[in-house]
């Protein structure tokens, strides 16, 4: 498998193939590698998405109700997801901020 700059470049590349036809001279799966781009990618993929989990779970674990998405406290307010909460049943990562 190649680094994970090398699939993304190739990911870059493999989106312009259309207009370029002749491939990208920069590309790292240029000529016989490129049938690995998609298992390779798909590999990055699977290894990005369980970091992303095992994250989310340290978070969960670390923040509780504050990393939650469905919280919402103030002084006179409490959701009732919150209140229905039990041992974190509800809880909800509440994702990536927008930039």
């Amino acid at each position: 498998m190649k680094t994970p700059d090398e699939i993304k470049k190739g990911l870059e590349c493999a989106s312009n193939c259309s207009e370029n036809l002749s491939g990208c001279k920069d590309c790292p799966y240029n000529g016989l590698d490129c049938c690995d781009l998609h298992p390779d990618a798909m590999t990055y993929i699977r290894q990005l998405e369980r970091e992303r989990d095992a994250a989310v779970e340290t978070i969960k674990e670390e923040m509780g109700c504050r990393a939650c998405a469905k919280y919402t406290f103030t002084e006179n307010y409490v959701s009732t997801d919150c209140l229905d909460c039990i041992n974190e049943c509800n809880w909800e990562w509440r994702g990536v901020k927008e930039e």
